[in-house]
Parts: structure tokens; sequence; C-alpha cells
């Protein structure tokens, strides 16, 4: 059995273990306030301006280093967030709202309410302090505040006819110049601006101040028409009164059917080619001495190259079907290995070492059937045995 003295001593080893503890704990996750004796996690401005004197001012007085926790320090140099109820809270002037604003809407993002009540609660709530509005806020960061709305059927017509009663025009032309984010709601409303303008009351006629022409007007217009240029041509039509082609359109679908309801006489815009036409043409362009190629035909003659290859299947076998041999008159010929080993030894005994610059120089059809047929000039020197000259690496 212990003596009393010893059980004594145990005693207060056993009182004293979890204070010292508690203390360990205490130093470890909490700062002491030398003030006032209060215990934070970090003695922050909020709490030294209570005592009228700031971070600088403390750490010099009482000669800490740091005015943080120990264990928040570890936790900062050691690059962990630390979670707490207010950390993402920061305060902003009037300036500072408009610059956050500002940079939301550079990075195109939808300033709207809900949007960024998800993002950042606190700004939406320092606006709506600063400002009075969130409408308000956008306008002082320079932001347009119809370009962040939600545009409803509803505010779409209430905003044309407030331009008509206030006397703007409802030209589309001036409301895409002037109110473009009212231009894309209605749009996007009713399918078009003009679908939004009637649907408002307005007559879009009286608007842009173009007649609507009667089915009677249009055929009237277009026996007119035919009087005087004879038959119906849409090409032509379309140069010297192009109102009168889409009245036609507008009113019978296309000018071909209002030809026939009207009976009058219609030209299509495209020939068509026959075979034998076709024929003839190119025998025509051979009397002339004009080139064949396919390449000169369809930059001087698209309508008879396209027809050809209509007709024929490709331009070779309309050559050949006039009597012309493709092969004697097209330059680039397709080469086989045989033929370009030959050509560039024929180039090689004149020209020197290979060489794809002086190659591409000299003969870019010779290098081109070099990179088609064999990959590159090296790998032809090293097959056909011939000096290869590498430029790049003499430089």
């Amino acid at each position: 059995m212990l003596p009393p003295r010893a059980c004594l001593f145990f005693c207060i080893l056993i009182l004293c273990r979890p204070m010292a503890h508690t203390k360990r704990r205490e130093y470890r996750y909490y700062i002491t306030c030398r003030i006032c004796g209060k215990q934070f996690r970090n003695l922050g401005w909020s709490h030294l301006r209570l005592h009228k004197t700031t971070t600088e001012k403390y750490k010099k007085k009482y000669r800490v280093d740091y005015v943080y926790s120990e264990h928040l320090r570890k936790s900062i140099s050691e690059g962990k967030t630390t979670k707490t109820r207010r950390s993402r809270y920061r305060p902003r002037s009037r300036k500072g709202i408009i610059r956050a604003l500002r940079r939301y809407a550079a990075k195109q993002r939808p300033l709207t309410c809900p949007w960024l009540e998800k993002r950042d609660v606190n700004l939406v709530k320092q606006a709506l302090y600063a400002f009075g509005s969130w409408y308000d806020a956008l306008d002082a960061a320079g932001l347009h505040p119809r370009r962040f709305r939600r545009w409803s059927e509803r505010k779409v017509i209430d905003d044309i006819r407030r331009r008509g009663r206030a006397g703007e025009s409802l030209r589309l032309s001036v409301v895409q110049r002037e109110d473009r984010y009212l231009y894309g709601a209605a749009r996007n409303r009713f399918g078009s601006w003009r679908g939004a303008v009637e649907k408002s009351g307005f007559a879009y006629a009286k608007i842009t101040g173009k007649k609507t022409r009667s089915r009677e007007a249009v055929t009237r217009d277009l026996k007119a028409w035919a009087r005087t240029h004879g038959s119906l041509q849409a090409k032509t039509m379309r140069e010297k009164n192009r109102p009168l082609l889409e009245a036609v359109y507008r009113r019978f679908g296309s000018l071909e059917s209002a030809a026939k309801k009207l009976r009058l006489p219609y030209s299509s815009r495209t020939h068509r080619w026959s075979k034998q036409e076709v024929l003839r043409q190119m025998r025509g362009r051979k009397r002339l001495a004009k080139s064949l190629q396919a390449r000169p035909v369809a930059l001087e003659d698209n309508r008879l190259y396209q027809a050809a290859r209509k007709h024929f299947g490709s331009w070779p076998a309309a050559m050949n079907a006039v009597g012309v041999d493709y092969r004697a008159i097209n330059r680039h010929r397709s080469r086989t290995r045989e033929t370009i080993g030959r050509d560039l030894r024929a180039w090689s005994r004149k020209h020197g070492a290979l060489s794809c610059r002086r190659l591409g120089e000299t003969d870019k059809a010779l290098l081109a059937a070099v990179y088609r047929v064999i990959g590159s000039p090296k790998k032809a020197a090293r097959i056909f045995g011939l000096r290869h000259d590498d430029l790049r690496r003499n430089r």
C-alpha cells in the first residue's frame, strides 16, 4: 500500500495531465490576444481595430512574428485552404464592385442575379446595397443592362410599343443599330422582326414604305414586262426589276410557274447542254487551236467543262470521243518509278548532286512525282544510287 504522500502525488499528475494537453491544444489551434486575453485562430484586422491598433503596430509592440495560430501557419505553408464560414467574403467599395462586374463581363459570363448568386452571392448583395438595384449596378459599370435581361414575349411587345409611342423608328436597320438586344429577342420569340412588329399591332408595310403588290398587280406588271423584254428570265429581271421578281416569288412561288399560269414566254437561266452540242463546242475549240486541257477549259468555259463531265463521265473521256488523245496533250503525265529514276539520273548528270531545293527550282513536276511515288528526294537518291546534297545540314 502506497503512503498518503505518494497517493497525493499521483492524483496531482492525473489531474494535471488533461490540463497540460488542453493547453498544448489551445496553443496549437488558437492564439491569445495580448490585449484582451481572448483566443482566436488568427488576429485579424476586424478584432484589432476594436483595440484601435493595426497588425503592424501589434507585432511591433508585443514583439511577435505571427498573428496566426501554429496549426493555421502550418496549413498555409503546406498550401492547404482553410474552409471558414466567411472565407470567400471580401469587402468591396463601389469601384471594387464595378471592377468585379467588368471582370465577369470580359469572360463572357451571363450577368444575371440567379447565375451570379451561385458563384458570388456577396458581390450581388454588395451591388444591391451600393447601387439600389441590379440594373443600376450594371449601368454604373458601363454594361448594357438589356443584354442580361430575360426577354419574354410580353416584354418584347411592350418595348416595341414603347418605341412606337415615343416616335422612334421601327425599321429593321434602325433597330439593329440602336437596340440589337431587342432585335435578337424579337427574332428568338417570334421568328422574325416583321412577325414581332405585326404582333405588337403595327402595320409593317407602312413602316418600311414598301408597297405590297396584289396578285392582279403582279399579273399586270408581268404582262407589261413580257411585251417590253420578250420572254421572262430570272437573271434579267433580277438585274432590272428586283422588286417585281420578289413579288412574283411571293405570289406565284417561282417565275416558271407564273409564266405557265399566265401563258407567257419563259426561258430558263441555265442552258441545257446535249451530248451533240458538247462535241460540237469541243470541235470548235480544236478548230480554233484553243487549249483542250482540263484546267484552261474549266477557267474559260466552265459550263462546257461541267456538261462534258456530266455526259461522258470525265474530261479525258470527252476528248477521246472528239478524237483527241488526252495523253498526247497532257503535260502532267503520270510517272512510274522507272520513268522517275530515268529523269532523276538525267537531272543529276546535268545539275550534279540531288537536292530538294535545286530540284524544286528547276523541275517542280519531277519533285512532286518524287514525293508522290517514292516519298522524298533523299530516299530516291538512295534507291537509284545518286548522290544527295542536304543543304540544311550544311548551313
